[in-house]
């Protein structure tokens, strides 16, 4: 649905509400999904076809917190995957190395207007 016809919510923002999904007015859907292998080529090789979706530990102060710059394994080494975002692209930085660009869905005042930056 379109951001006019269904407006983000979230209890962290004091937005709330409830479920209004009306699938008449859906612009999208998904018609199959393939898992991707784990290492980075295959990971680099699906984000370059279109962006993917994957799920994080968002429940880390690193991750809650992060304003700009790479966070590393090390930052976000939680298993509890408990967020759903898009790794949109990827990059290398020259101090910490290669990463995944991720939007989230927390708005443009969080991270990097609104990415993240994971190594």
């Amino acid at each position: 649905m379109s951001e006019a016809d269904y407006p983000y919510t979230s209890g962290e923002t004091g937005k709330s509400g409830s479920c209004n999904h009306k699938p008449s007015l859906g612009l999208f859907g998904a018609t199959g999904y393939v898992f991707v292998d784990s290492d980075t080529n295959s990971i680099m090789t699906a984000i370059y076809q279109q962006p993917q979706s994957v799920s994080v530990d968002a429940s880390s102060t690193y991750f809650d917190s992060y304003i700009s710059g790479v966070l590393t394994n090390a930052d976000l080494c939680g298993t509890y995957l408990d967020h759903a975002v898009i790794a949109v692209g990827y990059g290398v930085d020259p101090v910490a190395g290669g990463y995944y660009i991720v939007r989230n869905s927390w708005g443009t005042e969080w991270g990097q207007g609104g990415y993240v930056w994971i190594g």
